[in-house]
């Protein structure tokens, strides 16, 4: 997983978080977990608070939120597939 790289999610929770960015440094490439933030879909939120802090980015054809404040560590990558943009 590449630092900033985005990747579908494939898990139970796809069709609100669609998306997830990788935010931890490839010095941690040899661990077993992930830091990654979800990308939540926009229409999934309402009323997004602090926009600066919450920006929200069109990644295909939907948008979607990063909520920095949900950033979460995930045990494997098997729930997620690199998106080619």
């Amino acid at each position: 997983m590449a630092q900033f790289d985005v990747y579908r999610n494939r898990g139970r929770q796809r069709e609100v978080i669609p998306f997830v960015v990788a935010v931890q440094s490839s010095l941690y490439d040899d661990y077993s977990r992930r830091v990654v933030i979800p990308l939540v879909r926009a229409s999934a939120l309402g009323n997004v608070a602090n926009a600066r802090l919450n920006p929200i980015f069109k990644i295909k054809t939907s948008l979607s939120c990063c909520i920095r404040s949900r950033l979460f560590r995930c045990p494997s990558v098997s729930w997620v597939s690199r998106l080619h943009l």
